[in-house]
């Protein structure tokens, strides 16, 4: 490629063999002849993933960078820093562009340079596959700044210090890069017509129970970095409903300790409620409050089952949370 590039879209992966292609695949047929770079960031994979750079030769310009296991926002980092372009697109390896989404979410940044960032439209094209036991993400109205589908300004990018590698797992350091260009005065707009699917996709019942809780703590960290924009964003950024049920389950706790028998039990019932809400609702709120309320007795029981132990382990890394990130003082735009 003789020249400057007009976009490089940084795609993180650890695995992940399958969605990729099926990404790929879609991206030889959306970006033929628009001059476009795609940097694979290799996250540790097992099975190093620079076999697909020879697989789309000719389809595709895929870079291949890696490193060890050290997370998605340290992934998005050695991208950008291979990064040719001024504008930078960051995809997930389990979405699928619709036709038509590159053109609409680069459009903006190249006709207006006043611009910071450009934030797609998530969907997901199989939501009545949804269930306890998947994986899913939407973005209907903007404001949740996922690094599934968003693109910015790379001087914005530098300006904002990049994605902070704290952020070992894959949980806030998106709102955390976004926050931080705000702050700094930077403008992103939504783009409903800058389209990606993101099917839901099934989840290993030990990572649902284990992976997820775990990464409650980092919520600290976005907290103490941001704390107006995080109260500000809360709505968007956080699920109300899985803080609700930590806390409630903390309340009952305490009214217990305390002698407090008959309060205790009603927030415990309280608790209960919440966990049967999300349980079956699958943490989601909005215009799709009311699907897949018939979830089998049998999914149900399974869930239960790792139930009190994901509850453990999402109170305990927020304890962790707070300790690990007591000291971090808020994000300076004047550094």
């Amino acid at each position: 490629m003789s020249e400057q590039p007009r976009a490089s879209i940084i795609i993180p992966s650890r695995g992940m063999e399958q969605g990729l292609r099926s990404l790929f695949d879609a991206l030889a047929q959306e970006l033929a002849g628009k001059n476009v770079e795609l940097i694979l960031a290799d996250d540790g994979s097992e099975k190093p993933l620079d076999f697909l750079e020879a697989e789309y030769r000719g389809r595709l310009e895929l870079k291949f960078a890696r490193q060890k296991p050290i997370g998605p926002a340290a992934a998005r980092n050695l991208g950008i820093k291979n990064a040719a372009a001024s504008i930078i697109i960051f995809l997930d390896s389990d979405v699928k562009p619709v036709p038509g989404w590159f053109e609409a979410i680069i459009t903006p940044l190249e006709k207006d340079p006043g611009l910071a960032g450009v934030e797609g439209k998530t969907v997901s094209s199989n939501f009545e596959e949804l269930n306890p036991f998947a994986h899913f993400l939407d973005n209907l109205e903007g404001q949740k700044y996922l690094t599934c589908n968003i693109a910015y300004r790379r001087e914005w990018l530098l300006r904002a210090g990049r994605f902070d590698q704290r952020f070992k797992h894959p949980w806030r350091e998106d709102s955390d890069l976004a926050f931080s260009i705000l702050e700094l005065g930077g403008k992103i707009i939504f783009e409903p017509k800058a389209l990606v699917d993101h099917p839901v996709r099934p989840v290993n019942t030990g990572r649902m129970f284990w992976f997820y809780p775990v990464r409650r703590g980092y919520d600290w960290l976005l907290l103490r970095k941001h704390p107006e924009l995080f109260q500000q964003k809360l709505v968007h950024i956080t699920d109300l409903s899985e803080l609700t049920f930590l806390f409630s389950f903390v309340l009952a706790a305490i009214f217990f300790a305390l002698g407090w028998t008959v309060p205790g039990f009603f927030v415990l019932l309280l608790h209960q409620a919440i966990y049967s809400h999300i349980l079956l609702r699958h943490l989601h709120f909005g215009e799709r409050e009311a699907h897949n309320l018939a979830v089998p007795w049998r999914v149900f029981a399974r869930s239960y089952f790792f139930f009190w132990p994901a509850t453990f382990l999402a109170l305990a890394s927020i304890s962790w949370g707070w300790f690990r990130f007591l000291l971090v003082k808020p994000f300076s735009p004047k550094k």
